[in-house]
């Protein structure tokens, strides 16, 4: 094969290569999801103040994470996302203090641990939610040996 003609395989082959890689979009194009609100509540009826302020919350998607903070109503409010399908999650204590306040009548307990998340949400436009937390007290694990003699 002479040196011309490999020459111009090549060349049509960037060439062709070119035409495909200018169709694809890249993420300089794609217009991000302007805001995304996630409201944080607890199902629990017995509690007073179900405002989760100051609670950090994490979204991922296949690419990115993002983290907000929620305000003094339990709302994280996300700004330009990629549009993508993310998982969002929130675990944090709860001091036995503070959670004994929240409940009437109060209680003494443990702490306790609050937790939910929101696997497979697809995000394409702006978008409000509630993540629904999920509650449990912590305990101490006791292990003793029983032995018979």
């Amino acid at each position: 094969m002479r040196k011309i003609d490999i020459f111009r395989y090549l060349l049509g082959f960037c060439m062709f290569g070119g035409m495909f890689s200018a169709c694809m979009p890249s993420t300089d194009d794609i217009e991000p999801v302007r805001k995304v609100e996630i409201k944080i509540s607890l199902q629990e009826e017995d509690f007073i103040d179900t405002r989760f302020a100051n609670k950090e919350v994490t979204i991922r998607g296949s690419k990115n994470s993002y983290k907000a903070v929620t305000d003094e109503e339990g709302v994280a409010v996300f700004q330009d996302l990629l549009p993508d399908v993310y998982s969002l999650a929130v675990s944090y204590v709860l001091p036995r203090e503070e959670y004994g306040n929240m409940v009437n009548p109060p209680i003494e307990a443990n702490d306790v641990l609050l937790n939910g998340t929101l696997p497979n949400l697809r995000i394409y436009e702006n978008y409000n939610g509630e993540l629904t937390l999920q509650m449990g007290v912590r305990q101490s694990l006791i292990f003793s040996n029983v032995s018979s003699k």
